[in-house]
């Protein structure tokens, strides 16, 4: 029954995949492996991004999170990343790589702050980019360094995540 449910939900998403017009932050074909990429990116709160890209067949997310001052913590390979949606159970992906802080100095009105960048990349299934194509995000957990960091999703930026899935899957 999940399956029909599931395969009449789609057919009703390529008649709008269609119509809807996508715009890219990127699009490209790397020079050297001739594969594809694309790539979207929506702010979901002021120091957190989240990027769906795809490359030939394969699905990405990444993060792009900022947090103040100098940190130390580590994402290691495998750390976790818990994406909340809609009506449905969550999805769970493993970072792919180490990723250190890149940490600076970053102009604040008339003073400079130091602040610390991470950008965590999971690799993610064309049955989850599909989840994330119909229904909404409600939260978002990443852990790393033994801690849980979480964020709400608004309704309103949800559904541009809805959107740009729908986009990778063009």
């Amino acid at each position: 029954m999940k399956k029909i449910l599931l395969i009449t939900v789609l057919s009703c998403f390529i008649f709008t995949l269609q119509a809807q017009k996508c715009k890219y932050d990127y699009e490209k074909t790397d020079p050297f492996t001739g594969k594809s990429g694309k790539g979207i990116v929506e702010t979901l709160e002021n120091s957190w991004k989240i990027e769906l890209n795809k490359t030939d067949q394969d699905f990405f997310i990444a993060l792009h999170l900022r947090f103040a001052g100098i940190s130390n913590d580590i994402i290691n390979v495998g750390d976790t990343l818990m994406i909340a949606i809609e009506n449905g159970k969550p999805l769970i992906l493993k970072s792919l790589t180490k990723v250190t802080p890149i940490s600076d100095a970053v102009q604040v009105y008339d003073r400079a702050v130091i602040q610390s960048f991470y950008t965590p990349t999971y690799q993610a299934t064309l049955e989850q980019i599909n989840q994330l194509a119909v229904s909404n995000i409600t939260s978002i957990k990443i852990y790393f360094n033994d801690k849980w960091y979480s964020l709400d999703i608004e309704t309103k930026k949800a559904k541009k995540i809805v959107k740009a899935a729908n986009c990778m899957l063009k």
